[in-house]
């Protein structure tokens, strides 16, 4: 057979895959790049592949193609994202901005945030320049009532380049802000006074939002339900209270307030019967056009601008991109395949939008959609309506579970239970309303529009009551160790199985999907082992130690907020990286928030077994001399005595970690006074690593304490340009003249320490950096030009 030959018997369903599959391993390859790569790199392995393809086609060169031009694609896309990065020179420092309203106003209670396309900056010298970036501002108390999309304003703003922590496990805010376009974050100033510019022009934007914003206003009708009838409708969550999030997370719902797959698919399908039921009863009609035909143009349609109401997030454009790939067979005329679609589905998406390929939304929906068809497409399509719907419920339910074990941690127990009832209630009836109320309000039927939005309202508060009576259950979510993705694609794997063979061979299915359990858990150490990480949480202080079958955590870093603090966004999911899913004791050195704050998050998170250390964390308190060893390695305080400071900085509880002949030191926010407390009773050894005491401080480090101390390393725990300006040159000077090392979770990220016969101590940030941070190095290749 000729090549020619052999490629049109490969193409199929299963070559469609594994050529998406391809391209979306390209993808994957350029995302784990430290740096951006220069357009003619990108360009010339796509044209080598492209040319073997030409001279000897079939199905390899084919996938090989796929494969770089998914490379080729992404980074095409990087280079947009990164074409405008905000000056380096101005961040942190007030300029003013010229430009327009960009996107939705956010109500956040004392402040808005909305995204600000900037077309001018004047730098604090005072000389205008033409910059191109988007920045996402926060405007505090003074924010206009009347702010709104497409509004042109002269602002003075203070901002900061894509930044966030970089802890394993840890949430990438970097990336989540690079990937929406975003060239930095900061908030309005009142000095000098904002100015309002005008309008952006006849944008067909600012009557969506215009329309956005009027069916808002026709929610509050809702009453209490208010906000969810907002995300029901225009996708706007920003007013859900924590505790609806929880409830909603919890039971496994919380993709029913996300207008993604499941609303544009139901509004596309009721769209679809209504019109071709019309369309057929109209005289002549089916003669000019095809009934079905007819009715996809109009799901289209309707689909179409149910997102543009919902403000085409990128999870609404997937699932819109994914309903259009479905229609499209009816408007070609072409007989459906479901697992075509769902491949071509899949190719759209990561065309429009590569970076979805690193979203948990792509992931759960396809799989979602996935596990539908395998089953439908299998016995179970011949079974019972009811039967067939609870057996939806079930595959949908367990397919995604790997996915939020990975991702997120947790996984709902009820929500089988919860989504039987939850999702014909929101699909059937709530949305329906709130859709119709939606309408009613858009062309000016206001009483209408109120009689709809307070009947989903009060459908809403009936629901949530339900849904809250489920997540109270004690054991309504498992939360533990995050499966590492062989695990997640294994897992995944047994259950197509299960879904898909034959009868005798369906319990290899259920092997493979069980087997993965087995390797999800801590990391493997030896006896006399230890791993010390000293977490970046800002300013403040986080450490976790790992013994073979052990792990503590020293203090959990500050509360920023009410809604967000260290132990909770940092601390837990950490340790569900690693694989721990109980702390086996929780040692918190004194009671300042930059320490203890997160501590109640982290326990809302994940299991302690025991707090001790400060009386201000209502444990067990621990003084000198106290101490205990896990599996060789051993935990020793050596501050404050019983009779010593009962708060303060003064108070800190100092721990030792030994292990293998190494120390390390995590002294809490000690202070000069202390330290001379520990060098006069039974002295101090020399350490390995020190974590500089108080974040290096003067008021801490004294030469004493360091001249005794003598690491090989000191660790500073400090936030990324913090305003005490930690740690001090003087300390910094202390520490270069014994001879120390220097690292700072600052710049490095967490700093992972191991004890034991290959003793180590490295940065997270230099190893796990890549091209959307900003400490990323530049393209070390020159330019095609420089080549001659």
């Amino acid at each position: 057979m000729s090549d020619n030959g052999q490629l049109r018997a490969a193409v199929g369903t299963p070559f469609l895959w594994m050529a998406v599959a391809a391209f979306a391993l390209g993808i994957l390859a350029f995302h784990g790049l430290p740096f951006l790569l220069p357009p003619w790199v990108l360009t010339l392995p796509l044209l080598i592949a492209l040319g073997v393809l030409y001279l000897r086609p079939g199905p390899a060169p084919v996938l090989a193609v796929a494969l770089v031009a998914g490379f080729f694609w992404q980074g095409l896309a990087a280079i947009g994202q990164q074409a405008y990065p905000f000056p380096a020179a101005l961040e942190r420092r007030t300029v003013q901005v010229e430009g327009t309203v960009a996107g939705a106003v956010e109500d956040k209670g004392e402040r808005r945030r909305f995204r600000f396309r900037v077309e001018r900056l004047r730098s604090p010298e005072g000389d205008w320049r033409e910059y191109r970036g988007t920045l996402r501002l926060s405007w505090y108390r003074t924010a206009p009532e009347d702010l709104a999309y497409g509004q042109g304003w002269r602002l003075a703003v203070r901002v900061k380049r894509p930044r966030g922590f970089r802890n394993p496990g840890g949430f990438d805010y970097a990336r989540f802000l690079r990937t929406r376009g975003l060239s930095a974050t900061g908030y309005v100033r009142a000095e000098p006074p904002a100015r309002r510019l005008g309008e952006s022009g006849a944008d067909w934007r600012v009557a969506v939002e215009a329309a956005r914003r009027r069916v808002q206003e026709a929610a509050a009708a809702a009453g209490p339900a208010g906000p969810l009838v907002r995300a029901l409708t225009v996708g706007k969550r920003d007013q859900l209270t924590p505790e609806a999030w929880e409830t909603l997370q919890v039971t496994g719902t919380a993709h029913l307030v996300a207008i993604s797959g499941l609303h544009v698919g139901w509004v596309a399908f009721l769209a679809f019967a209504v019109a071709r039921f019309l369309w057929r009863r109209v005289p002549l009609a089916p003669l000019l056009m095809a009934a079905p035909r007819f009715a996809a143009v109009a799901a289209l349609a309707t689909a179409g601008g149910y997102a543009l109401l919902a403000g085409l997030s990128l999870p609404t454009q997937r699932a819109l991109i994914m309903v259009a790939v479905g229609l499209g067979a009816w408007l070609l005329g072409r007989p459906f395949h479901f697992g075509r679609a769902l491949a071509a589905a899949a190719l759209v998406v990561l065309l429009w939008s590569p970076d979805s390929l690193l979203a948990p939304g792509f992931w759960l929906s396809f799989t979602a959609v996935a596990a539908i068809g395998l089953l439908l497409g299998g016995t179970a399509g011949t079974w019972g309506r009811r039967r067939r719907a609870a057996a939806v419920q079930l595959a949908v339910v367990v397919a995604v579970s790997p996915w939020l074990a990975y991702w997120f941690g947790q996984v709902s127990l009820v929500a089988p239970v919860a989504n039987a009832v939850a999702i014909p209630l929101f699909s059937l009836v709530i949305v329906p309303l709130a859709l119709v109320g939606a309408v009613a309000a858009l062309i000016g039927l206001p009483e209408l529009a109120e009689a709809f939005m307070v009947a989903a309202g009060w459908l809403l508060e009936w629901a949530m009551g339900l849904l809250e009576g489920l997540a109270g259950w004690s054991w309504a979510a498992w939360s533990g160790p995050r499966p590492d993705v062989p695990a997640v694609a294994a897992m995944l794997a047994g259950l197509g199985l299960l879904l898909k063979a034959p009868g005798r061979w369906r319990w290899l299915g259920g092997l493979v999907a069980v087997l993965p359990l087995a390797w999800v858990g801590p990391p493997e150490l030896s006896h006399g082992q230890a791993r010390v990480w000293v977490l970046e949480v800002g300013q403040g202080s986080a450490a976790v130690v790992e013994t073979a079958s052990h792990v503590a955590v020293v203090d959990c870093g500050p509360r920023f907020s009410a809604s967000f603090n260290a132990g909770e966004a940092v601390v837990a999911p950490f340790l569900q990286a690693r694989g721990w899913d109980a702390v086996d004791r929780l040692v918190v050195s004194h009671g300042d928030d930059d320490h203890l704050g997160g501590c109640a998050g982290l326990q809302n998170e994940v299991a302690v077994r025991e707090v001790v250390g400060s009386p201000a964390a209502k444990g067990r308190a621990l003084y000198a001399g106290d101490g205990w060893a896990w599996d060789g390695v051993r935990f020793r305080i050596l501050h404050p005595p019983e009779d010593g400071p009962g708060a303060g900085n003064a108070s800190s509880r100092v721990v030792e970690v030994a292990a293998g002949g190494q120390r390390v030191l995590l002294p809490g926010d000690l202070e000069a006074a202390g330290e001379q407390r520990i060098l006069s009773s039974e002295g101090l050894p020399e350490q390995t690593v020190v974590v500089a005491p108080h974040h290096g401080s003067t008021t801490s480090s004294s030469p004493a304490f360091v001249r005794a101390a003598r690491p090989d390393w000191v660790v500073y725990s400090t936030g990324h340009g913090n305003r005490w300006g930690l740690p001090t040159p003087e300390v910094e000077g202390r520490y270069r003249r014994v001879g120390a090392r220097a690292l700072n979770t600052a710049s490095e990220g967490a700093v992972e320490i191991r004890l034991g016969p290959e003793p180590r101590v490295r940065g997270y940030r230099q190893r796990a950096d890549r091209y959307w941070h900003a400490g990323a190095p530049p393209p070390p290749l020159p330019s095609l030009a420089g080549l001659f």
